[in-house]
Parts: C-alpha cells; structure tokens; sequence
C-alpha cells in the first residue's frame, strides 16, 4: 500500500504499472550505462540483422611481454588456431595472426575474413585469453574492421561514400576525441566530391578499375600510401576487396565491438540502395539507426523493433551520452506494442504483461500463444 507502481510482472522484467493500471512513462528513458550482451544474444544479433558476409578484425594491443606464446598456446586448446609474426605480415591467413604494429608499443592481433557468428565465437573466447594475460590498450590503439564488398561496383561505393560523409557526426559520437579526425583515421568529408569518380567525370584518369581515386587531394594510395589513413579506407578495396573501418578507439570489450560491428556492417549492406548525394548534411542519429532497420518512428521518438533492437538502440544513446553528445541522442520509446512477446509473456494492451500459459486456457485457437 502506498507504494507509486504496483509490481504485477515476475522480478526483473522491465515493465511496471501505476497504481490506476496504466503504464508509467517510459519515453526516453535512457541508460546511462551499456548493457553488456551475452554470446548468444549478439549470435542472435547476428541472425537478425547482419549478413554471412566475412568481417576481418585487427585488434590494436599493447605488449605485456612473453605472454603471446601463451595465448596462442590457450587458442589452440579451445580450438582456435593461432600463429605469431616477426614482421607486418599483411596477407590474409585462414588463422588468427599477431604481427607487428609500428603505430602502437605493442602488436596487432589480426582475424581471418569470418562470418559475424563464427566471428563472435572466436573473439569471446579470445577477448577473455588477452585479459586474463594482461594485454592492455591505451589511447594509441584502435580496432579496425574490414568488410566483405568484393563485388561493389564504383557506382554503389558512391552511395556508400554518400552515407558514410552524411553520417560522420553519428559515427564521431560513439568514440573517444581521439578517433574523430586524428592522424590515422581521419574525416572523409574532403573527398566526398574526388574519392570515388565515374567514367563520365573528368579524374576518372587517376582512378582504379573500381572508381577510386589514386591520389585524392594530393595524398597517394600507391603502395601502402597516407591515403588509406581514413575513418574509411576503400584503398582496401584493391588489395582485399574489402572497406576498411578505421575509427574505433582501442577496445577489448566484447559487447562494444559487437555493436560495431553490427553498425559499421548495415552501413555497407545499406549502399545496395540508392543513397542521395547530400553534402553538408548531418544526418541525425534516428535517421541512422531507422535506415539500418533497428527502429521505426513513433511521435518524436523512435521504437526498437524488438528486444535485440532495443539493445542496439540503448547502447547507442548509452555511449553517446558517455561521449558527451546527450543532446544528439535520439528519444527512445521503449513501452510496449499490443501482442508483443517476451519469453514465456505477451503483452495485452490494458492487461499487462501476462503469462501465455494463462491465455491459452482462455484463447487455445490463437496462434501466437503456440509460438
């Protein structure tokens, strides 16, 4: 008695009512704190909303010294082969490979190309073997990853490049200041008008076969040149196929790069459609995270489309906020639809939450208690 909301939900479980059956406001109700998401939760993730498309991982580390033998040792006993180079070692291997790093004090833990589920198996049982090893990182490090986009023609890489520049600031709000136009990953902004040309347009000379300018604004590709050092590199394109995301601070949590990954994916997947040239635009960040498919509008606020969605979209205010950026973060509303189902519940608008075993008794011919 007495008490505001009256718990009619088995503990734990997210939603509440007031004392008059209604549901409290819970519109933009914004976790200060990232959630972290389980194994099976982001292999789910990776069902749901990303492609069996390979992503390669390079993991920036600092030395702890002789620990390396170890964890290769660690990897192989849990089934993941693993070897260590003397050099920069720049070929794709089938194994995982350390290799020498000239940017950072320490080395680089590089991937194989894997598909997104394979990928999270690997990288939990890895993450865990470099912390238990004390591997560190610092400002100095990054992570980058590359995509899978061998057979983008130079006409989707322009829609890419389009989405890429309009969404900079997005992008900028979910990393430390260093990541957000520091000397190895810098701002794409200047070369939206000269990185990716057509044949019609006048540089096409100075291009590769694929449409990607050779030396934009001065600086050179040839080789391993300075112009790969980008947010995004399509240097990568020629040697690996691939697009290379090179913003991200240095990192060894799992739940962080599993929600880069997950973003910085759709971002590639979505210049399979007509994306509108649009300099100057910042495009705001529920924009973004409607375009990627993890949200529809609803009012001024934006409503996951499940629980898996709603981790995303939580995550991305959650690190916004932690960056500084609350007031580019988008309004969340997280109440729940008519029929929604969570584990053994579904959600009966002016009822609550209420066990399906229950409503079976009550409706056995509704398909969605059987699912």
């Amino acid at each position: 008695m007495g008490h505001p909301y009256l718990d009619l939900t088995p503990m734990g479980h997210p939603w509440y009512f007031t004392a008059n059956g209604t549901l409290p406001d819970t519109k933009n109700q914004k976790r200060r704190n990232m959630n972290n998401i389980s194994l099976t939760q982001a292999t789910d993730l990776a069902d749901k909303y990303m492609t069996d498309k390979t992503i390669g991982l390079e993991i920036e580390l600092l030395d702890p010294l002789n620990r390396e033998s170890t964890v290769i040792e660690q990897a192989s006993e849990m089934g993941i082969k693993m070897r260590s180079y003397n050099n920069c070692e720049h070929g794709v291997k089938s194994h995982w490979k350390f290799v020498k790093e000239y940017s950072v004090r320490g080395r680089e833990l590089v991937s194989p190309p894997l598909p997104p589920k394979e990928l999270f198996r690997q990288l939990h049982i890895i993450l865990e073997l470099l912390e238990a090893n004390d591997y560190k990182v610092d400002t100095s490090c990054s992570v980058h990853v590359h995509h899978h986009a061998k057979k983008y023609s130079h006409k989707r890489l322009r829609y890419f490049l389009n989405h890429i520049v309009k969404n900079e600031v997005n992008f900028d709000c979910l990393v430390a200041s260093s990541r957000r136009n520091g000397r190895w990953c810098r701002s794409m902004k200047a070369e939206l008008d000269c990185l990716v040309q057509s044949p019609d347009q006048p540089q096409w000379s100075r291009c590769n076969d694929l449409g990607i300018h050779q030396c934009p604004n001065g600086e050179s590709a040839s080789g391993r040149g300075s112009a790969r050092y980008r947010k995004w590199n399509f240097h990568a394109m020629a040697l690996y196929g691939t697009v290379e995301c090179r913003q991200h601070q240095g990192s060894l949590d799992f739940s962080k790069i599993v929600l880069w990954l997950a973003l910085t994916q759709n971002m590639v997947s979505r210049c399979h459609t007509k994306v509108k040239y649009t300099k100057g635009w910042d495009n705001p960040m529920c924009n973004l995270l409607m375009s990627l498919g993890f949200a529809k509008r609803k009012g001024k606020a934006i409503k996951p489309h499940c629980p898996l969605a709603k981790w995303v979209c939580e995550s991305v205010v959650s690190r916004m906020e932690s960056f500084g950026f609350s007031d580019r973060a988008p309004e969340l509303d997280l109440s729940p639809d008519h029929l929604d189902i969570e584990g053994d519940e579904i959600f009966i608008e002016g009822c609550g939450w209420t066990p399906k075993e229950q409503l079976r008794i009550l409706f056995p011919s509704l398909s969605c208690l059987h699912v």
